[in-house]
């Protein structure tokens, strides 16, 4: 029985070790997100209702385990952002805000567990890049169709908090999947504070009171999701 408990206690160590995420590692993944735009900018418009919509998200991770416990991971992503929205009085007429991002976060790990399948949390900021807007629907009195040139209507950088949590599940030495909830909300506002042009409130803002208080609220980016990812370490300190 000391024997079989002895085997044990051994094989538990070796597989703890096997498994150990401590050193350098980087990775592929994406995400399958809601996207929003918290408050959103009607332009003086009639407001609409909001509307379910999807997005995607590519990433690349690379990151340093301090320990099998804690790490930094920072890289690159690239992602979609707006929303949708429908007439509150039934005409179906819809509008629908579509912009792309690119990100740098950086983030903070936490990893617990000390098998196969480790849990982790991530959170830190992201400073995000918006590289095309384009604006579908009834926003200003001349153009009733599609702004393709939406851009000039927003700010060119957003900072936010990036924070998610799942698992990391080991395939082999070196070879894990990492899969779980991934979440983005700025801080900043999307709207751009300085602009002109015939649709611009009093030629020099795009940012409009709102028709139905009178006063202005910023907008926020947010979206949130699945994610997936598969890393590799690049070395394993045991």
């Amino acid at each position: 029985m000391k024997r079989i408990a002895l085997i044990v206690f051994v094989l538990t160590l070796n597989t703890i070790n096997s498994y150990s995420q401590k050193g350098f590692h980087g990775g592929l993944g994406g995400n399958y997100n809601t996207v929003w735009i918290i408050n959103q900018n009607s332009y003086s418009q009639p407001e609409y209702d909001y509307k379910l919509d999807m997005g995607g998200a590519f990433r690349l991770d690379v990151g340093y385990n301090f320990s099998n416990h804690l790490g930094i991971q920072t890289g690159f992503t690239t992602f979609k952002g707006g929303q949708k929205y429908e007439d509150s009085h039934g005409t179906g007429v819809l509008r629908e805000v579509k912009m792309s991002y690119s990100g740098v976060p950086i983030l903070f790990k936490l990893i617990g567990g000390e098998s196969k399948v480790k849990f982790y949390f991530l959170i830190g900021p992201q400073l995000s890049f918006l590289s095309k807007a384009e604006l579908t629907g009834a926003y200003n009195v001349s153009d009733q169709t599609t702004l393709t040139n939406g851009k000039v209507r927003f700010e060119k950088n957003n900072s936010g908090l990036n924070f998610g949590l799942g698992a990391d599940i080991s395939l082999t030495d070196f070879l894990y999947v990492n899969a779980g909830m991934s979440f983005l909300y700025g801080f900043s506002d999307i709207n751009a504070a300085t602009g002109s042009g015939a649709d611009s409130y009093l030629g020099t803002t795009w940012r409009f009171p709102s028709p139905n208080t009178g006063t202005y609220e910023k907008s926020n980016l947010a979206n949130g999701g699945f994610s997936i990812g598969i890393h590799y370490l690049l070395n394993k300190s045991k």
